[in-house]
């Protein structure tokens, strides 16, 4: 498998070795991809919803709205499919 520094098209030698790492301590088949991808939390909001809810019509998914990053994170999902609220929306969220 290679990775590759967008500037210069190049492997990198610590991007390859993280690469093999996590296939040899997560145990990942040799016919699976590992993808090192920016954005952090709040870009999986939408890359969650967007790889599972689109998989077949009429997919749904559940949320548990506990406060400020799970609110947020169901506001992304609306926009790539249905999404039910296991328990009824607030306006404040106290911990």
């Amino acid at each position: 498998m290679e990775s590759y520094l967008l500037s210069t098209l190049l492997p990198t030698p610590s991007l390859l070795s993280a690469c093999s790492l996590t296939f040899i301590y997560r145990n990942i088949p040799d016919n699976y991809k590992v993808f090192f991808m920016q954005g952090g939390a709040t870009g999986q909001f939408a890359a969650v919803p967007m790889n599972l809810l689109r998989r077949k019509p009429g997919c749904k998914a559940d949320y548990v709205v506990t406060g400020y990053w799970s609110d947020k994170a169901v506001k992304e999902a609306r926009k790539y499919g249905e999404v039910n609220l296991v328990v009824p929306e607030t306006d404040s969220y106290t911990g």
